[in-house]
């Protein structure tokens, strides 16, 4: 009786932690969480899905693209996104009845070269029971297997912190700091079709910053071996499904794009490039490095600002547009034509309109 008992009281625990979320999740966590629920939900009817890691999450608006090509998209990038991620949302997607025209697929240059478990990556929140079987499989780490489905299944072990965190704030009176940046987040993600759009107007000097740098110009390391084989896995699978992908290769700030290429890091990660594009014939690179994107449209080095980000995706929109028009693939490695100022103003709701707009929901609620 002890014993069933405990199990009843760790079965209503872990329930409680599931049906809130809101409070014990960090939004990095979260944001990884709604694009595993979008690809078998919001993705399965689309005609374009973007993939990638926050370089596409932030510069890649669904709604602008499918202005400019005619065809409705969404993005399942997500912040410090993986290859092996890429892939299983892709294939889950299309398990659910998703059969797009086109795959945009952003492959960080840094993230290339890392092991899938380095750095903040949230795989409880991402992968299915067997897809986390193939991931421990194929890379040999029975111990991943284990800790990311532990997690699963007692969500209170991955989200411990928070928790503790929730606690101390609820002793002291204060409100929950997670839910009040995931909120606005949900709504954001939902109301762009799973891009986020950041706050407008944050100016930008050119400079960058100690932890960016730390990213993207860290010292060279080889391809992961295993990254590169799920990058061939995901081809593989668009090839077998006639999907065409456009690999994106967003713009850099000029500070950044100039330290890369000194380094040498920009030819390394061309040179790789070219060289899975020689085993995919239909394979189209779409290279904005040096597309004239200045500092005055960049949130910071590595990131589009709105701005920024609407003239990008206006301009991979039309790309996809005449490409897709054609029945064969004519130029295998485009350049993204040079930045032009988009006018007007996109329907796109940033993440300090989403705030506005529940905070005056729960005003109206009081």
């Amino acid at each position: 009786m002890g014993l069933l008992g405990s199990l009843v009281l760790i079965a209503l625990v872990e329930a409680f932690v599931s049906a809130r979320e809101l409070d014990f999740t960090t939004p990095a966590r979260m944001e990884w969480k709604l694009s595993r629920r979008a690809s078998t939900v919001r993705a399965s009817d689309c005609e374009v899905l973007g993939l990638g890691t926050s370089m596409s999450k932030l510069g890649l608006y669904p709604s602008v693209i499918e202005r400019e090509s005619g065809r409705r998209g969404f993005n399942l990038a997500c912040c410090a996104g993986r290859i092996p991620g890429s892939y299983y949302l892709l294939k889950r997607a299309i398990e659910a009845g998703a059969r797009p025209e086109a795959v945009l697929l952003e492959v960080h240059p840094t993230y290339l070269e890392m092991p899938f478990q380095e750095g903040l990556v949230a795989w409880p929140d991402l992968l299915e029971p067997g897809d986390c079987l193939d991931l421990a499989w194929r890379s040999g780490d029975p111990t991943f297997f284990a800790s990311t489905m532990l997690s699963r299944l007692l969500p209170s072990l991955n989200s411990r912190a928070e928790i503790r965190a929730a606690i101390l704030g609820a002793l002291r009176d204060q409100a929950s700091l997670n839910r009040k940046a995931n909120t606005p987040l949900v709504r954001n993600l939902e109301k762009n079709d799973g891009a986020f759009v950041n706050r407008r107007g944050v100016p930008f000097d050119g400079a960058i910053s100690p932890y960016l740098a730390e990213i993207y110009l860290q010292p060279h390391r080889s391809v992961n071996r295993l990254n590169e084989e799920y990058l061939r896995r995901l081809l593989d699978l668009c090839q077998s499904k006639q999907i065409q992908v456009y690999w994106l290769i967003p713009p850099f700030a000029p500070t950044l794009q100039a330290l890369r290429e000194q380094v040498g890091h920009d030819l390394a990660y061309t040179r790789f490039t070219q060289r899975i594009q020689q085993d995919y014939p239909s394979l189209v690179v779409l290279d904005a490095r040096r597309s004239d994107y200045q500092p005055s449209v960049f949130f910071d080095a590595a990131h589009l600002d709105y701005q920024g980000a609407v003239a990008y995706s206006a301009e991979v929109g039309r790309i996809l547009k005449a490409g897709l028009a054609k029945a064969t693939v004519t130029a295998r490695w485009v350049p993204v034509p040079p930045y032009r100022d988009p006018g007007g103003d996109a329907p796109l709701e940033d993440m300090a309109q989403s705030a506005r707009v529940l905070e005056e929901a729960a005003k109206v609620r009081r």
